[in-house]
């Protein structure tokens, strides 16, 4: 019963004569036919109006003036219900989304600053184990050099006839290391005294002897060497 009766409120509501007219006045306007110039100033825009005045408004409009007719009381309280709350709903919206995004700016913010924290503390670290590791790296290297140079210097005293043969060959191995490693405006010139060594006599006294040493003489060790 009451589903017949709300078709019937339903057609009696679309058979309104005045609200008709009125509605069909507002169309005929939207469509352009009391206005020559409307769908050509307006184009896609009025058609669209159109479409969606047939398509959702007008149904709405009808559909809302059957309910209120079937329940005027509910009808009535879900109008002032939807009027007053529209504003705190709206606010609860606003207030809730601000919320969620400064929630979501600040979980970035902390976990970036918390990031950074840590990767800065494991760096710092890290710096503080590679510290001594290239001291102790630094001290194997002095030692195995060393270790190598005095090894060497043992091994020309015993092969050379004397000490003071040993010395000075080992003195020119350890210069022409050096020399053909320097940058070539650092290089002595061709014919310059390198080093003055002691000489041993065979009677035991010391005399100093000059050694020139140029370039031609120090590749030949390096080249004796190998």
């Amino acid at each position: 019963m009451k589903g017949a009766e709300y078709s019937k409120q339903v057609k009696s509501a679309s058979d309104d004569s005045g609200q008709l007219e009125d509605e069909q006045d507002y169309i005929q306007l939207l469509r352009g036919k009391d206005m020559p110039n409307a769908r050509a100033y307006s184009g896609r825009r009025v058609s669209n109006i159109v479409q969606f005045y047939h398509e959702y408004f007008e149904p709405a409009l009808k559909q809302a003036k059957a309910f209120s007719l079937v329940y005027p009381v509910l009808s009535t309280f879900i109008a002032f219900f939807t009027f007053l709350s529209f504003i705190p709903v709206l606010c609860f919206l606003g207030t809730s989304l601000f919320i969620l995004s400064v929630f979501i700016i600040a979980s970035v913010t902390l976990t970036i600053l918390a990031a950074t924290a840590v990767i800065t503390i494991l760096g710092i670290a890290l710096l503080g184990v590679l510290f001594p590791i290239s001291l102790l790296s630094m001290c194997f290297t002095v030692l195995v050099i060393g270790t190598s140079v005095g090894v060497r210097l043992f091994a020309l005293l015993r092969t050379q006839s004397s000490l003071h043969a040993g010395v000075v060959q080992w003195l020119h191995e350890m210069k022409a290391h050096v020399y053909v490693r320097l940058p070539r405006g650092l290089k002595l010139p061709r014919e310059q005294p390198v080093a003055n060594v002691a000489s041993v006599s065979d009677t035991g006294n010391y005399d100093m002897k000059m050694c020139d040493v140029n370039e031609k003489d120090i590749m030949k060790d390096e080249t004796h060497k190998g």
